[in-house]
């Protein structure tokens, strides 16, 4: 039976959809079931990227060369650290992970770029985000009617994952209405729905990456568009600004757990800028001890870090301190990679951001803008999200990193 590049990219929507049809179950811990020390609800993501390599024979696209050779960087950093770990058997698991998500990467970027045209592309991201309204209608009832503690629709992937997972494409949802894909009603209904379901999530990051890809997206959007912006149209933005204002102070005052995680991170952040600390039995004072040992690791293994892999980086912990990642990618992997390794992956990321920041300079004056901005603003969401979380490992960050990038490829073979 052939298999067809919109088969494989609607495999990716099913996966988003199958791990929300638990809806009964309560959330069962990322570890609680593996296969291959691969968390449950991963497993359909990675057979979906599985396929996608096969499908391309193993061939991967041409890129811009400045994410090309950070990924060469990257890779070559994770095997020369086999010389400095501890334990080989983590470093093995995660050598063998960062070298399939970035074949995924470069493979589902050339899924897109071969075989599919601009106007197809722009129809599947429509599939995309009616596909995250349903599983946020399923969250809202499994918050509101099953009475779980949050509205994360998955049951086997953390509320951090899930968010990691949606939040990114709140600016393409903004740049959706833009583009013309929808008219106001269908947006406002859409947008909503899962505007709702991320506030319900209770996660500081989500709230952080919410109000962040909101704004900046009007204030890119109103700088490249500045000379041609016209009174209805700055009216029209004005509104849709008010709108998500009075909905996010509605739901702070109305939803208690809401406004205590507001609260909470605000006192935090104010307790460190004050006194330089967290005092035991306080809000965060976990993670103020990750943070410390993570910058304590990483002053004592500047130059090469821990070596690649969880367990490495978790070896040097204080006996007096329970180990883990301290909920901030920047920290961890500087602790983890040092200044060599670290200083590739930051260059991977600011390449992604190149490419799509000279798409928005690209596509000026045409409405492909619109979405160019989007994509430009979901991975700057990202990065800061990346501040409290480290989902570099989640499938699905992969995934719109390499949609991301086949838009720019996309729009300039097009125009």
């Amino acid at each position: 039976m052939k298999i067809s590049c919109f088969s494989l990219l609607h495999l990716w929507n099913f996966s988003l959809i199958f791990n929300s049809i638990f809806i009964i179950i309560p959330y069962q811990g990322m570890h609680t079931y593996t296969i291959f020390s691969i968390p449950l609800g991963y497993m359909l993501f990675i057979i979906t990227f599985l396929f996608i390599i096969i499908f391309n024979k193993f061939r991967i696209e041409k890129i811009n060369s400045l994410i090309r050779y950070s990924i060469y960087g990257i890779l070559f950093y994770c095997m020369f650290s086999v010389l400095i770990v501890k334990n080989y058997r983590s470093w093995f698991i995660y050598l063998v992970m960062w070298v399939f998500y970035v074949l995924s990467f470069l493979s589902l970027i050339r899924i897109y770029n071969r075989h599919i045209c601009l106007k197809n592309f722009i129809t599947y991201l429509k599939n995309i985000i009616f596909t995250f309204s349903i599983i946020s209608l399923i969250g809202i009832f499994r918050f509101l009617f099953l009475k779980f503690g949050d509205a994360n629709p998955w049951a086997f992937i953390n509320k951090n994952g899930y968010i990691f997972s949606i939040v990114p494409f709140i600016p393409i949802i903004l740049a959706a209405i833009d583009y013309g894909m929808y008219k106001t009603f269908k947006f406002l209904i859409i947008f909503i729905i899962i505007f709702i379901n991320i506030i319900l999530v209770f996660s500081r990051t989500a709230y952080i990456g919410l109000v962040f890809s909101l704004f900046m997206y009007y204030i890119i959007y109103h700088i490249v568009n500045f000379y041609r912006i016209n009174l209805l149209s700055l009216l029209r933005r004005i509104l849709r600004f008010l709108l998500v204002t009075i909905l996010l102070y509605i739901l702070m005052i109305n939803i208690p757990h809401f406004k205590e995680k507001i609260i909470i991170g605000f006192e935090t952040v104010n307790k460190v800028i004050k006194f330089g600390e967290i005092k035991e039995g306080e809000s965060d004072y976990r993670r103020y001890l990750l943070i410390k040992e993570s910058i304590r690791i990483f002053k004592e293994h500047w130059l090469l870090g821990t070596g690649l892999g969880l367990e490495n980086y978790l070896y040097y912990f204080n006996e007096n301190t329970i180990p883990a990642k301290p909920h901030s990618l920047y920290l961890s992997y500087l602790a983890e990679f040092g200044l060599i390794g670290f200083s590739f992956l930051v260059l991977f990321l600011f390449s992604i951001l190149q490419v799509l920041y000279k798409t928005i300079l690209y596509t000026i004056g045409k409405k492909e803008v619109y979405l160019s901005i989007g994509f430009f603003v979901g991975h700057l969401t990202i990065l800061i999200m990346f501040l409290f979380n480290e989902y570099i490992t989640a499938p699905y960050t992969w995934f719109f990193w390499a949609t991301a990038v086949a838009y720019s490829l996309l729009v300039r073979k097009e125009r």
